[in-house]
């Protein structure tokens, strides 16, 4: 069949790190779509699905479980850097549970108020499932 790519050159100063490349790259192939929803006066305004506190962690994907209990999220880190991170998504849950690549549970994570935190390795990828 027929394939077709986009290259882009991205001049910056300073480290890869600080011009935050791998986060530009992954809004470069994957753009952010955002949904409106009214707002005071009939103005639209711009909904905020949830907060991540690392810089270095990339959202990879919100998504229904595959077994239909809850939702998937999955991040992962970007820059070789130990994070401790905290999470809160604007979803229904009120428990977070680890989960490996093929979503089998493997560990339930604190939760208070929506918000869960963890502790992440360089590289490595994260999938919580959040449930009610």
């Amino acid at each position: 069949g027929i394939s077709t790519f986009r290259y882009s050159l991205y001049p910056h100063s300073g480290t890869w790190r600080e011009a935050e490349t791998v986060k530009l790259g992954f809004f470069e192939n994957n753009p952010l779509q955002a949904d409106f929803v009214p707002g005071a006066n009939g103005a639209d305004t711009q909904k905020t699905y949830g907060t991540i506190s690392a810089e270095n962690i990339v959202l990879d994907a919100v998504k229904p479980a595959q077994d239909g209990n809850g939702v998937i999220v999955r991040m992962y880190e970007a820059e070789t850097r130990h994070s401790t991170v905290s999470a809160k998504f604007d979803l229904d849950y009120s428990k977070v549970i680890e989960c490996n690549l093929m979503e089998c549970d493997e560990q339930e994570i604190p939760c208070t108020d929506k918000e869960f935190t963890f502790r992440v390795k360089p590289h490595e990828v994260k999938t919580f499932r959040l449930v009610k």
